[in-house]
């Protein structure tokens, strides 16, 4: 996920390339990924810094929001409940399409286009906010 958040790129293209850099790191290893973000018993006792390579992770993305929205590609007015949006949304697109392969689910690319778009409020090249 460090490649994906290069501080070079644009702040809206590295919000894309990091969903799908955690979306490429749950295909490519699915165990670690389990292991990582999938709990059968919750954990009530435990607060933030015990998961800190999540935290890491989340961290990246929301800061990429924040400066997507600084750089006026973003129309998030809550960047923190805007990446835990996304990044709940990202979770869901890891795991549900292969836990239910019966269903027809869109290509992953679909959905995560109006994941990006929709939940980072994303704009677009004119500046005003896409919404589905």
């Amino acid at each position: 996920m460090r490649a994906a958040s290069d501080s070079r790129a644009p702040a809206a293209d590295r919000v894309r390339a990091l969903c799908r850099a955690h979306l490429g790191y749950a295909a490519q290893s699915p165990g670690r990924y389990r292991a990582l973000f999938e709990r059968t018993e919750p954990n009530i006792a435990a607060d933030s810094r015990t998961y800190p390579r999540g935290l890491a992770a989340f961290g990246l993305l929301s800061s990429a929001l924040g400066d997507a929205v600084d750089q006026g590609t973003s129309a998030s007015i809550d960047r923190h409940g805007d990446s835990a949006a996304l990044w709940t949304a990202l979770h869901g697109l890891a795991t549900l399409p292969a836990a239910t392969p019966g269903f027809p689910w869109p290509p992953t690319s679909t959905l995560l286009d109006r994941l990006t778009i929709g939940l980072a409020h994303l704009t677009t090249a004119t500046g005003s906010a896409r919404r589905r």
